[in-house]
């Protein structure tokens, strides 16, 4: 987090919603990212948020009602049926510490009622897995639920079930590697830079350079076209389709760029 904070400006919810709207300009010239977290393991209550808060941070934490709804051997079951069939199998935070989370000031997200893959479930049960999913988040914390992130690969998803959860939720983070260009991104659809546990130091500060963005362009324009290709114009996804605009850091601190970082 020392790092971290010397080298980015960290941000919480609040101020990349503002950033979105042109509410806020930051006038340090560190780029700007936002700490997300998904599937709302117990770590994320025990470890994650004590060492945010030391730090003066807040992150936006993913969760996943079913699994939080679990306990004991029922929860390590579900975590390796439905989220990573590899041991050890961890434990959700519970309902009691989601609400605890959301009043220390940190942002709770959707990341769908069951931790489904979207791509495949059939589109009737849309509903259950995300809107409903955002009431049972919603009566936990006991405000909207704003931010949805799809789980698993960056490509399970389908258009409609994008368009359920846009309709639901204003800020959509996707699984793919990505700097955001607040020029020309959309809250729809949120690039995310996903930090594993087990990265040593130099792994950790290569993802956080951006330098590695590059390997996942197709990725994003593939995104870009099938979600919203309908919406936009075709110059908007194209200009910015094979390498994210200010993809270097030099380039980075001369453009109001906010990447994100998802750490698992």
């Amino acid at each position: 987090m020392v790092w971290m904070r010397d080298h980015f400006n960290v941000i919480d919810f609040e101020m990349f919603k503002r950033l979105f709207e042109g509410g806020l300009v930051l006038q340090d010239e560190r780029p700007a990212v936002l700490l997300t977290f998904d599937d709302g393991l117990a770590s994320n209550y025990d470890v994650a948020a004590p060492i945010l808060e030391e730090a003066g941070m807040r992150g936006l934490f993913f969760v996943v009602p079913r699994f939080s709804a679990s306990a004991g051997d029922e929860g390590r079951r579900f975590y390796l049926e439905h989220i990573r069939n590899r041991w050890p199998a961890l434990n959700p935070m519970t309902p009691e510490q989601i609400r605890d989370l959301a009043a220390r000031g940190h942002t709770i997200g959707n990341h769908t009622m069951s931790h489904a893959r979207l791509s495949e479930i059939p589109e009737a049960e849309y509903e259950s897995e995300i809107v409903e999913s955002a009431a049972v988040i919603e009566s936990w914390i006991g405000h909207p639920v704003e931010a949805f992130a799809w789980p698993l690969l960056w490509n399970a998803i389908t258009p409609e079930a994008h368009r359920v959860a846009c309709r639901r939720h204003p800020y959509c983070f996707t699984p793919c590697s990505g700097r955001m260009d607040l020029q020309t991104d959309l809250p729809c659809l949120i690039w995310r830079t996903s930090i594993e546990a087990s990265y040593d130091a130099a792994e950790f500060r290569f993802k956080c350079s951006s330098l590695a963005d590059a390997v996942s362009a197709g990725r994003r324009r593939h995104l870009v076209r099938m979600l919203l290709d309908h919406e936009l114009p075709r110059r908007t996804w194209s200009e910015r389709a094979v390498f994210p605009r200010g993809w270097s850091m030099l380039q980075s601190l001369k453009r109001n760029v906010s990447p994100t970082v998802a750490r698992q």
